[in-house]
């Protein structure tokens, strides 16, 4: 492949997104240039990123994860797994109604 240093693969994406990483973190940082730059604008915050009722979803994770801990078993993996997976499909749907429900009265307003 024309163009590129190395052949694209898992250990050039895996360097990739190190980079990108590294970026991301340093350009939100505050800094000179940051400051520089955004001197004349409002402060930004990334939760403005993130969809309304992370939190719930977040939530919702760690359920699942405490879920997990507790009612799979690898002796008696598939009566366990369907208790595990019915507990993590409900937390999704709950979180992505609330989600839903608070970005369409996000945009309304």
């Amino acid at each position: 492949m024309v163009g590129y240093p190395i052949q694209p693969g898992f250990i050039w994406t895996c360097s990739q997104l190190r980079v990108f990483s590294c970026e991301i973190g340093v350009s939100s940082t505050p800094g000179k240039f940051t400051c520089y730059i955004f001197q004349d604008s409002s402060a930004f915050s990334f939760t403005i990123c993130l969809p309304s009722g992370w939190t719930v979803l977040l939530f919702s994770g760690v359920i699942t994860l405490i879920s997990e801990k507790l009612f799979l078993d690898h002796k008696n993996f598939w009566p366990a797994f369907k208790i595990h997976f019915a507990i993590g499909l409900s937390c999704f749907c709950i979180a992505s109604f609330i989600i839903t429900k608070n970005t369409r009265a996000r945009e309304l307003s």
